[in-house]
């Protein structure tokens, strides 16, 4: 039904629910366990970190009394792109399977520990994700490190990055394959929240 991973400092660092049961009976539930574990650990306040579109968890911290604090900057490296895109592909229900193709995505401004290079082959519904260049990929999208990262994590839409010749590809008429592709390694997942800070 849900959970809470509260630190001793009075942080609760993840919360979770099911909201499709009795949703704000399990958020009351656990953010009274959580404010009393807090107190028992001898924090002096309890900072939520929530969706701020979530209307059962604003709801609920305001019944609490809970007010309502300014987002600090959080910075987020990824430190292996093709096993990021295996994790996601493989949770993902809906292969590609209209699509066989070679993609291989150029990462410009990648960090020296970064591979420049991925490469996402679909073949008969199967996806293998390979580290670097393949000889002769079928599209080639050229983009950098911050905008594949942002696109990933849903903090900017493929479409709108291209518009904006942030994503190139090539050749153009395989550009429906792209935005299929970067439709299902979007992160749809509520445990992350936007703000737009990545590196």
């Amino acid at each position: 039904m849900g959970y809470a991973v509260v630190g001793k400092s009075g942080n609760i660092w993840e919360f979770a629910y099911a909201p499709n049961y009795d949703g704000k009976k399990i958020v009351i539930m656990i953010l009274k366990w959580s404010l009393e574990y807090a107190r028992m650990k001898g924090a002096n306040s309890v900072t939520v970190n929530a969706p701020v579109k979530d209307q059962i968890i604003r709801e609920v911290c305001k019944e609490l009394e809970f007010a309502e604090a300014s987002l600090r900057s959080m910075n987020l490296a990824v430190l292996d792109y093709p096993e990021l895109i295996k994790v996601i592909i493989s949770s993902r229900k809906e292969i590609l399977t209209h699509c066989d193709e070679t993609f291989l995505i150029r990462l410009r401004d990648a960090s020296h520990w970064i591979e420049d290079c991925v490469t996402i082959e679909i073949k008969r519904g199967k996806v293998s994700v390979l580290e670097g260049k393949v000889d002769k990929p079928g599209v080639i999208i050229d983009t950098d490190v911050l905008t594949f990262t942002s696109c990933i994590f849903g903090i900017t839409g493929i479409f709108k990055a291209i518009l904006r010749l942030r994503v190139r590809v090539r050749p153009f008429r395989k550009l429906r394959g792209v935005l299929n592709l970067f439709s299902m390694l979007r992160i749809k997942d509520p445990w992350y929240i936007p703000r737009g800070d990545t590196g």
